[in-house]
């Protein structure tokens, strides 16, 4: 058996670098490890104590249109902009509520503290969802857009990111290896539906009409302890069109890999593909055109954050013909759209509920490759 999962796990790996090499261009003046997200034709990008604003108009050519300076430097982590408001966590210094409404002229509106590290974010109606991590999620009601008033503080193992979709909200829980899927349409009361197990660690998740989307990492459930290091990371997807018994259709995993620092990640869906960001391993395209049948069809590996070690993907946003992503060390990047040629291209702008980033010193390349 053991040789079976070395032979397994060898195969996937050359399959994986059999790919073409397809070229990421980096986008000069980006901010390095951050929080990335888009509404519209607009992409925010947070990190290194800022706000970039790019008008993707043409998605080839992402514009800079301005720069809000004034942000926390490495504490930044996610970020979603909801009806004019960008809402940014970051860690021990909260969220912070920048008004975006002019996007040309972003401006500071407000920031306050959570009862843990602020993590994960989600917005929805008049709801902000904010992950805390061995807190749970803390929710707070947003019809004043920059004065939160709290409603509840739902306790879980380890909460880490959020996405929540017609009042039901998943959320990735971390050393437990779950995704809860919680009854949202109240949300000062929500209510438990039921509990994903994940073979490995739970964080980014994606509701798409009744397929759940669970980026996993770190470690794995199965076998020894040597063979579960570092074999946690994957997709995994699940059909939840009965919240109360979800269904487990099918998954892929991602080379080993482990590091405890920028131990995140998060899927995408780009069309028939999902872009699943994967930390130091990289980004990985999956076609998902059958959810039974997930496959890899493409990789990108930034250069090394040290000697050995890939920079980390910390965040992504499918465009137009595009997949945007974001480098810790990196910055911005966009994939080429021929690397998406299995991708529907029919949208104009960028989904609404996009990517979650993470921040860290920036150190921008020039050139990166897809394979």
């Amino acid at each position: 058996m053991k040789i079976f999962s070395l032979l397994f796990s060898l195969f996937l790996l050359v399959s994986v670098m059999a790919e073409n090499r397809i070229p990421a261009v980096h986008v000069p003046g980006s901010v390095g490890g951050t929080a990335l997200c888009g509404e519209g034709a607009l992409l925010y990008l947070a990190g290194e104590g800022k706000l970039q604003i790019y008008d993707t108009s043409v998605p080839s050519k992402p514009r800079k249109i301005s720069e809000l300076k004034g942000l926390p430097k490495w504490e930044s982590r996610q970020i979603v902009v909801h009806r004019g408001f960008a809402y940014l966590t970051a860690r021990h210094r909260g969220v912070w509520i920048l008004d975006v409404r002019n996007p040309e002229k972003p401006r500071i509106a407000s920031d306050f503290d959570t009862a843990e590290l602020a993590t994960g974010i989600e917005a929805s109606g008049d709801v902000l969802f904010v992950t805390l991590r061995v807190f749970g999620v803390q929710i707070f009601d947003i019809s004043d857009p920059v004065k939160p008033k709290h409603l509840n503080l739902y306790r879980t193992f380890e909460a880490q990111s959020a996405c929540c979709a017609n009042g039901l909200l998943a959320v990735g829980d971390w050393g437990n290896s779950s995704v809860l899927l919680l009854d949202a349409t109240d949300p000062a009361q929500p209510k438990q539906l039921s509990k994903i197990e994940l073979d490995g660690f739970g964080d980014g998740v994606y509701i798409q009409g009744n397929i759940l989307y669970a980026s996993t990492g770190h470690n794995s459930r199965k076998g020894s302890l040597k063979e579960r290091k570092g074999a946690g990371h994957g997709l995994e997807i699940f059909d939840i069109s009965n919240p109360r018994s979800p269904v487990r259709l099918g998954g892929v995993k991602f080379p080993k890999f482990y590091a405890l620092s920028g131990d995140f990640w998060m899927p995408r869906p780009a069309g028939t593909l999902l872009a699943a960001a994967d930390t130091h391993n990289g980004l990985f395209l999956v076609d998902v055109s059958d959810k039974r049948n997930p496959r890899i069809t493409g990789r990108a590996v930034l250069p090394e954050e040290k000697p050995g070690t890939a920079d980390c993907v910390g965040g992504i946003v499918p465009g137009n013909g595009v997949v945007y992503l974001t480098g810790v060390k990196n910055g911005l990047l966009r994939i080429r759209k021929e690397a998406l040629s299995n991708a529907s291209a029919e949208e104009s702008e960028i989904p609404s509920r996009s990517a979650r980033s993470y921040d860290r010193q920036g150190d921008p390349r020039q050139h990166h490759y897809l394979w």
